[in-house]
């Protein structure tokens, strides 16, 4: 059975509240489609750094990155206490800012 976004969804609104849906790894990912192509277009992975890495990329100190983190599109959340950032972003916006 090919699966598709669509087709996804009327499964999912024909789920009472609360309820959920078992899919296979395979049908996820050909719902999804291909990948989109990496931004900076050479295929690397995006690589999440540090916040000593990053303020030192950016020029700024520690404190300052974090107590400004949410106001950068780079700022990555993997938890309540972990902050990361984005390599790629950071490239994107130095690039904008020079």
């Amino acid at each position: 059975m090919p699966y598709d976004l669509e087709s996804l969804r009327r499964a999912a609104e024909a789920l009472p509240p609360q309820g959920s849906l078992i899919l296979p790894r395979d049908a996820l990912l050909e719902a999804l489609g291909p990948a989109a192509p990496s931004s900076t277009g050479n295929g690397a992975p995006d690589r999440l750094l540090t916040v000593r890495e990053t303020a030192k990329l950016l020029g700024v100190s520690t404190k300052y990155l974090y107590a400004h983190a949410d106001e950068y599109a780079f700022t990555r959340r993997l938890g309540k206490k972990t902050l990361r950032f984005s390599a790629q972003g950071i490239e994107r916006f130095l690039a904008k800012t020079r």
